[in-house]
């Protein structure tokens, strides 16, 4: 049975970045799951297993990613979930730091920083 400790939730709306990211989390242990935009990653909140950890592309579709972090920390169930923003952005860790998250990586970025990322949050 699957108790979420090993969940990831990868908001992008890139279906070529979803697909690796997915690929290289899911080789290196990790629980997958998936979203393309703001409404997808809600109703997979209110009708999943929580994610032990969220990677959230900062332009993610419909309401961006802005909008989607002060919703989940407002909300007791997902509040905790650690968040780590990721784009290519050039000040994303300007960015990363004003949002509060708890990580982020510049895209293109390297599968071995992915799952260095993924596991300060979740030790398998």
């Amino acid at each position: 049975m699957n108790d979420g400790t090993k969940n990831i939730l990868i908001c992008e709306d890139n279906l070529f970045v979803l697909q690796l990211t997915s690929f290289t989390l899911e080789a290196a242990g990790f629980v997958v799951d998936t979203a393309m935009n703001t409404a997808e990653i809600f109703r997979k909140l209110r009708d999943k297993t929580m994610p032990a950890l969220i990677l959230l592309d900062l332009h993610i579709p419909e309401s961006g990613g802005e909008f989607v972090i002060q919703q989940i920390r407002n909300q007791e169930q997902t509040k905790n979930i650690p968040i780590i923003l990721f784009s290519g952005e050039e000040k994303i860790k300007e960015i990363a730091d004003k949002l509060k998250v708890d990580g982020f990586l510049r895209k293109p970025y390297d599968n071995k920083e992915l799952i260095s990322a993924a596991h300060k949050f979740i030790p398998l």
